[in-house]
């Protein structure tokens, strides 16, 4: 049975982060049983209440841990962008607010400054591109 509205690993993930803060209260809730005379059931209460507020709080909090790191590729393949500057040497396509260096894909000639293309493949910082169907290469 997994925990409403999420899986185990988010629930982990949360529990986790929550670690550390519940060994601090549970330290400073022991000591001031012996520095202030705190009664245990009042130290046992303290440490209590804090993992009860973080039961309360996880059904709110519990989508910032269920992110999912993508890759840049992942989320560039088959992206839409336009050609900004093309010569002999480099090309540049903006897909987004980002401006990329890319390259045509099969080798044939320059892209056209304002040549919508398709994001096929990215190989290090350099994004490998077709045109759109309708666009053509300069050759």
């Amino acid at each position: 049975m997994s925990p409403p509205g999420g899986s185990w690993l988010v629930l982990g993930k949360y529990l986790l982060f929550q670690l550390p803060s519940w060994a601090v209260v549970g330290a400073l809730a022991w000591g001031a049983r012996g520095w202030l005379g705190l009664p245990d059931w009042a130290a046992v209460g303290l440490l209590g209440a804090l993992m009860v507020k973080d039961a309360v709080l996880f059904p709110f909090v519990r989508h910032a841990y269920a992110v999912e790191m993508r890759d840049a590729a992942a989320h560039l393949v088959g992206a839409r962008g336009r050609v900004e500057r093309s010569d002999a040497r480099e090309t540049w396509v903006r897909v987004g607010p980002e401006l990329w260096r890319a390259r045509p894909v099969g080798g044939g000639g320059a892209l056209a400054p304002g040549t919508r293309v398709e994001v096929v493949s990215l190989e290090g910082f350099t994004l490998r591109v077709r045109p759109e169907s309708g666009e053509r290469a300069e050759t």
